[in-house]
């Protein structure tokens, strides 16, 4: 199951993104940037590996 962040009141968190979408009109191709809102995924790996890299700076290894 995937996970999307929530506020503390429950909703989801919503991002801006933009696409670039191309189309055809008249024969010739446009570019028009499109703005949606997308759903921010639940995932906290990679806080946890920056923190570890920084716990690592900090700290030497065990043993070494």
């Amino acid at each position: 199951n995937t996970l999307y962040k929530r506020s503390p009141d429950g909703e989801e968190i919503l991002e801006d993104v933009k696409e670039v979408e191309r189309i055809r009109v008249n024969g010739s191709f446009k570019e028009r940037v499109l703005h949606r809102k997308k759903k921010v995924l639940d995932d906290d790996l990679p806080v946890i590996a920056a923190a570890f890299a920084e716990f690592r700076k900090r700290n030497r290894e065990p043993g070494a």
